[in-house]
């Protein structure tokens, strides 16, 4: 569409769209208005002078125990997982309007190429990613894979085992395993799966746009401010600047420092409100939290998994997790830290 007119820009022109009013929307009413001000953005960045500032964290996307030599499952633990049409359908056709054009899709050509070997083989290899001896665990994880493929998955009316080759259920069934790992006699250490693209994240990587209204500067943190959600937030920033026992922190938002856990048998993942780098390569999660919801022990739990892992593998130096639930805690947990006492609460 072309104005009418371009001789006065500020002024709306109104138009009828497939006959629906454009006056009907509450912003573009005809006769009197004003024109809405787009919001004042920010831009939150890592700052290039301040390198020195920069943290580094693992990109975990799973704990798993280490195996050792024999792979330890508990098979009771895993609900396996359904295959039907009406989650996935098998086959669509999509038509263009007034019939241009139409396109089909069919996943019996992707039945056809499955091979369930080539299917348990590369399930195998994602079961015992992380794992140090792969070699001998290698075998036992395409067993597991072929048992869990024989006893654990319920196929639809009319549909193929090659749909497993849909990468949705590829990713189910190597959680499920993958959770269902345990220790085996010896014991056994956690370790962290690492993201496979890109398992290192850096607080250099930050740059994005907000449209939320004062944020805090910064001087301590590589970048160059914090977006608080809530007031805790801000007393949590404005207390990491202050303290001179902090090297360098960060806000969590747009960094992907996450810490995956399950919930109501979903799995999801938890996004820690700041990263605090205090001396010798000690670092702390913080996490400022108001009202406690039904999905913060399971939280909890998966941030213990996660300090235990990451410190076990020892390549980002050792870590705590804290939930601050009130402005005079973040002083002491800043302390509790740097004296190396792990904090849970």
């Amino acid at each position: 569409m072309r104005r009418s007119s371009y001789d006065d820009l500020s002024t709306p022109e109104y138009v009828d769209v497939y006959g629906v009013p454009f006056q009907m929307l509450p912003f573009a009413k005809s006769g009197t208005t004003s024109i809405t001000t787009p919001p004042r953005l920010t831009s939150i960045v890592a700052v290039r002078d301040r390198a020195a500032l920069e943290i580094r964290f693992p990109r975990v996307v799973a704990i798993v125990h280490e195996a050792k030599a024999i792979l330890e499952i508990d098979w009771d633990s895993m609900p396996g997982i359904g295959v039907a049409a009406e989650h996935d359908p098998t086959r669509t056709s999509v038509a263009g309007v007034k019939g241009l054009g139409s396109d089909e899709h069919d996943h019996r050509r992707m039945w056809e190429s499955y091979r369930r070997q080539r299917l348990c083989f590369e399930l195998g290899s994602r079961v015992i990613q992380g794992q140090d001896n792969r070699e001998a665990l290698f075998p036992q994880a395409v067993r597991a894979v072929e048992r869990f493929i024989a006893t654990l998955v319920s196929l639809g009316a009319g549909v193929d085992e090659g749909e497993l080759d849909n990468e949705l259920y590829k990713t189910q069934i190597t959680e499920q395993l993958r959770d269902a790992l345990r220790p085996g006699v010896d014991g056994g250490t956690l370790l962290p799966v690492l993201d496979e693209f890109q398992p290192e994240g850096t607080t250099t990587d930050v740059a994005f746009q907000t449209a939320k209204k004062n944020p805090e500067p910064t001087t301590k943190s590589h970048v160059n401010y914090v977006v608080c959600d809530s007031e805790l937030e801000r007393h949590i920033a404005l207390e990491l600047e202050a303290d001179p026992g902090v090297v360098a922190y960060v806000k969590n938002d747009h960094l992907f420092c996450e810490i995956p856990y399950r919930h109501n048998g979903k799995a999801r993942r938890y996004i820690p409100d700041f990263l605090v780098e205090l001396p010798g390569r000690q670092f702390l999660m913080l996490e400022g939290k108001g009202r406690q919801t039904a999905a913060d022990d399971q939280k909890e739990i998966a941030s213990k998994r996660w300090v235990a892992a990451v410190n076990a593998d020892g390549r980002w130096g050792h870590w705590t997790h804290v939930v601050i639930r009130a402005k005079a805690e973040i002083r002491p947990a800043i302390q509790a830290a740097a004296a190396g006492k792990t904090v849970f609460s």
